[in-house]
């Protein structure tokens, strides 16, 4: 899904991995694309080159290859930008493209159970905060078996998110 929406010109942030800042916004950590073996060629149309990496053997027994980021798709270093959604991606082959709008507090609790927390608690006023961020932001889940539909269907909430003025 990252490596997709690079190819059609969204900035690479970071592959799996948010660091979301106190000020809510989120900095670039540009690591390599993990493409798991079975979405190399996929991958491959976009970028060919990816069919020459090694296949590595992860700890959770996947098997996948890294592609390191696409020249000029990394913002420059320090720069930020404020979250304009969510989504939680589910690849599944051969499924229809579909996709359900997450209530705030169902995407907030998928978030935060993904999430790691470093350097301040979760109290009172911080659940505050982050239940305010989230209430207009647009929340999804989509489940795809193609790339090139699922990356359009983003592409759009995204741009219309921007087009509407809400968020960066």
């Amino acid at each position: 899904m990252t490596t997709g929406l690079v190819h059609a010109g969204f900035d690479l942030f970071s592959d799996e991995v948010a660091l979301l800042a106190a000020d809510l916004t989120v900095s670039p950590f540009p690591t390599s694309i993990c493409v798991k073996d079975f979405g190399i060629e996929i991958i491959a149309r976009m970028y060919p080159r990816i069919r020459d990496l090694p296949i590595h053997l992860r700890p959770d027994g996947k098997r996948v290859a890294y592609l390191p980021p696409p020249p000029g798709a990394v913002p420059p270093e320090g720069h930020r930008r404020a979250v304009c959604g969510i989504v939680f991606p589910c690849y599944r082959a051969g499924a229809p493209l579909t996709s359900r709008r997450l209530p705030p507090a169902e995407a907030l609790a998928r978030l935060l159970g993904q999430c790691l927390n470093v350097g301040s608690e979760l109290d009172h006023a911080t659940i505050g905060r982050l239940v305010r961020w989230i209430e207009p932001m647009p929340c999804m889940e989509i489940e795809y078996g193609s790339l090139e539909p699922a990356c359009a269907m983003i592409g759009a909430m995204l741009h219309g998110v921007r087009d509407a003025g809400d968020r960066g």
